[in-house]
């Protein structure tokens, strides 16, 4: 827990967390804060498919990092042009853009169809 004033905070519990505290990995595997070592086979959000501490991957990062970590999506980005620009290619989309300000909006955005139903009254298929 955390101590804030006289209130302590505490994470929201969402689903059981294993008893164990990830300290760092390479390549496929992970370690814990004992030293236990475990082949990292998680295919959850955030994956990062090359593997942990990939050279290729910790030189981008820390170039970019030394230079701008983080700005608001209000101003002009070269990085995501090229990345929108990459990543429509490798998809067969050359002209499809989409790039959102959070995650939140990308969420709500999925829902439109689901609250424009509810709306309407036209019922959803269900299987």
């Amino acid at each position: 827990m955390i101590g804030v004033g006289d209130r302590n905070m505490t994470l929201f519990d969402v689903y059981p967390l294993f008893d164990i505290a990830i300290d760092h990995g390479k390549g496929c595997k992970v370690w814990d804060d004992k030293g236990q070592e475990y082949l990292d086979l998680y295919g959850g959000h955030a994956v990062i498919s090359v593997g942990h501490c990939h050279p290729h991957y910790v030189e981008a990062m820390t170039k970019q990092l030394n230079k701008l970590g983080f700005y608001s999506n209000s101003v002009q980005n070269p990085l995501q042009k090229q990345l929108a620009k990459r990543l429509g290619k490798a998809c067969g989309y050359d002209d499809y853009q989409l790039f959102l300000p959070a995650g939140a909006l990308a969420v709500k955005l999925q829902l439109l169809p689901v609250l424009a139903v509810c709306h309407t009254s036209i019922p959803i298929l269900q299987a």
